[in-house]
């Protein structure tokens, strides 16, 4: 199996990924790690690291062809495309996930701008652009699923259905 998981921050996938792993005893990746690791990180702005998303695009594909089985996640999996037989995009509903990036101490203004990514499907239009349909399986992951479940819902392709504009809505309109 060659999964790439991936999802806005928070969301859950190096919790995923990490169980998933050990479940099927396969190499773990993360895409940050290894860009780091390979000096791919890019420039400091602020206290954020910027990364050339085409330059560790282009390295990860020629990393990961020749691999056959592994796990690899990351935010910024989305926006490229790695050589792989599924891609699981990880979704999460926006009022849970301002509660988990509080707790990781993200700032006000990145808490916002990931909420509107994820009400706005910005990692899966993403995947959609990247990697052939069939392949991906977008799963709500507010609440956690177990590995065996998960597997499960890949092996039929089992999707959730999620929608969180209209709920972005109504609390605007509140």
């Amino acid at each position: 199996m060659r999964l790439v998981i991936t999802g806005t921050p928070g969301t859950g996938k190096t919790m995923l990924a990490q169980a998933l792993a050990k479940h099927l005893n396969l190499a773990y990746y993360s895409l940050n790690a290894l860009a780091k690791r390979q000096g791919k990180e890019g420039r400091k702005r602020e206290k954020e690291l910027e990364v050339d998303v085409a330059k560790l695009g282009r390295w990860v594909r020629r990393w990961f062809k020749e691999k056959r089985a592994f796990i690899v996640e990351g935010h910024l999996a989305c926006e490229m495309h790695i050589p792989c037989d599924e891609v699981l995009v990880l979704r999460c509903h926006p009022q849970e996930l301002e509660r988990r990036l509080k707790r990781r101490g993200y700032s006000e203004q990145k808490r916002q701008e990931n909420g509107l990514a994820e009400a706005l499907d910005y990692c899966l239009v993403q995947a959609e652009a990247h990697y052939p349909r069939q392949t991906i399986v977008q799963l709500d992951f507010t609440k956690p699923l177990p590995a065996r479940t998960v597997l499960k819902r890949l092996k039929r392709k089992k999707q959730d259905r999620v929608r969180w504009l209209p709920h972005m809505k109504k609390q605007l309109t509140e």
